[in-house]
């Protein structure tokens, strides 16, 4: 998937569990970055075969077997987006903490104030 179908995704999951925010967007353009990188090298490691181990040699001609670099690359870019999709609430236990966060900054307000940020939110 392109970067810009990602983005779409991404900010369609965000406003459905009700974490949105512009001020988000950065964080979303790089997700979306991430994402179309992983989904580049796992179509290059399909089309060269889906090899877990590859042949090197060594500069004096030793052939050694190592992981794919594919591999590599695909499984740092989901460590990465895992990051991500948590820090956007978009993983059950970054919900959890964006939500106990909100709590925990309108537990010292009054009612008004808490009445005006819900406004603010929705606009």
């Amino acid at each position: 998937m392109k970067k810009a179908q990602w983005k779409k995704k991404i900010v369609h999951n965000m406003d459905t569990v009700g974490t949105y925010k512009d001020s988000f967007l950065p964080a979303i353009e790089t997700l979306a970055d991430i994402l179309e990188r992983r989904d580049t090298a796992i179509a290059q490691w399909k089309d060269e075969g889906s090899l877990l181990m590859i042949q090197k040699y060594s500069d004096r001609g030793a052939v050694n077997t190592a992981k794919n670099p594919l591999l590599t690359l695909i499984q740092e870019c989901e460590k990465d987006a895992l990051t991500y999709w948590s820090q956007l609430g978009l993983t059950p236990s970054g919900l959890k903490k964006t939500f106990a966060d909100d709590k925990e900054k309108r537990e010292g307000q009054g009612l008004g104030e808490i009445l005006k940020s819900l406004t603010n939110d929705t606009e």
